[in-house]
């Protein structure tokens, strides 16, 4: 993209020579409007598009490697052996990808509950705002029925329900004094105690949780929060070996926001 090549390139080379002395602000601005002129055409063009075809179960790494490989063998041969080696090669993709573990819930930083419906097809739910970022896998999925009450129960498929208690807050302030209030559990229709129960503060402790569904169990994946935001580190090496120069002015401009 000659935006990127022309501009955003340049302008990055120039805020790390500029931040040596100090000056940084005038690259940072530079920057910022190449991306976002950036932004402006890719929604543009986006908008141009046919609508997103969505799958309720995300590709899975290997399934894409053999996809990949799949499609280099096309390339590759010749003949029958090309129709042969394509077909043996996306087998094993199209059934790791059809026994994918299913995403039923996955609670946010961002404060937002992404809810697998009946079909399988991920919903999202505004239940609070928090300070990290939703996921891009999520990005394009739609708004679920909003429900007013303390308690609200959202149908999930095999039979699941998700159960949200705490009225939705997008207020800051109350969000960071009223943590514990939130809940999310995960249980079966037939059952009347939740088999799992997460708080907002358990979500912002582990920096966003995850369920999937495979097999009859429930599996939690938990998301390493070494701090805030996910570009800083997670160790305490500053300690030990003090930054001075452009690391040093980055690291207080991601961390401080100064």
């Amino acid at each position: 993209m000659p935006v990127v090549t022309f501009v955003t390139a340049p302008a990055a080379a120039l805020t790390v020579i500029l931040a040596l002395f100090g000056h940084a602000e005038f690259g940072l601005k530079l920057l910022g409007q190449s991306l976002e002129l950036v932004l402006t055409m890719t929604h543009y063009f986006y908008n141009l598009s046919p609508g997103v075809v969505r799958m309720p179960v995300p590709m899975p790494p290997m399934a894409l490697v053999f996809l990949s490989l799949s499609l280099g063998a096309m390339m590759a041969f010749a003949g029958w052996a090309r129709l042969i080696g394509g077909a043996l090669l996306l087998a094993p993709a199209i059934w790791l990808w059809g026994h994918a573990p299913k995403v039923v819930m996955h609670w946010s930083v961002s404060g937002d509950v992404y809810i697998a419906n009946p079909d399988g097809m991920v919903e999202r739910l505004s239940l609070t705002d928090g300070d990290g970022m939703a996921p891009l896998r999520f990005s394009e999925v739609s708004d679920a029925t909003a429900c007013d009450d303390e308690v609200c129960v959202y149908p999930s498929f095999s039979g699941l329900r998700v159960r949200t208690n705490g009225q939705p807050d997008k207020s800051k302030e109350d969000t960071e004094q009223a943590t514990s209030q939130l809940t999310v559990a995960i249980e079966a229709s037939a059952q009347a105690d939740s088999d799992l129960a997460f708080s907002w503060t358990d979500v912002r402790e582990a920096g966003g949780i995850t369920v999937y569904a495979k097999d009859g169990h429930l599996n939690i994946v938990r998301i390493q929060n070494c701090t805030e935001r996910r570009w800083r580190r997670c160790s305490s090496d500053d300690i030990l070996a003090p930054r001075s120069g452009a690391i040093a002015y980055f690291d207080r401009v991601i961390r401080n926001g100064e």
